[in-house]
């Protein structure tokens, strides 16, 4: 089944199921079925028993683990292994490029040295106090 929504292809030939999982409600018997595409968008497959008609939804990671924690599933594939803790930076992780005309270059310079710190520490610092 391969559906166009939104610009966006949702093919099940081409993506990885990963979990199904069936119900029963007032309108009969429903089969679910959660998706990942090869670039890493989720979609959800929904079957009817009494309906020949596939209905396809794209789904935000978060709403796949809210649908995978509701109901009995069958799990085939675990793509959502839990995230990775964080952890503290040892060094820099970024570069900003920062122009500024040359007159001022020299007096952050010369207040920074005057502070005992390289204009990098001394520019940092500052940008930390005014993200505060």
């Amino acid at each position: 089944m391969k559906r166009i929504i939104d610009g966006v292809t949702y093919n099940t030939e081409t993506a990885t199921r990963i979990a199904l999982k069936e119900e029963k409600d007032f309108g009969g018997t429903r089969q679910e079925e959660i998706y990942v595409t090869r670039g890493g968008a989720f979609f959800l497959v929904v079957k009817y028993a009494d309906d020949d008609q596939i209905r396809i939804y794209p789904r935000r990671r978060s709403e796949v683990e809210h649908w995978l924690t509701d109901g009995h599933i069958d799990v085939f594939t675990d793509i959502l292994p839990d995230p990775p803790e964080a952890t503290a930076e040892t060094t820099a992780g970024a570069t900003i490029y920062v122009r500024v005309p040359r007159v001022l270059k020299h007096r952050l310079e010369a207040v920074a040295e005057a502070n005992g710190q390289s204009l990098n520490a001394w520019v940092t610092r500052c940008l930390e106090r005014c993200a505060t």
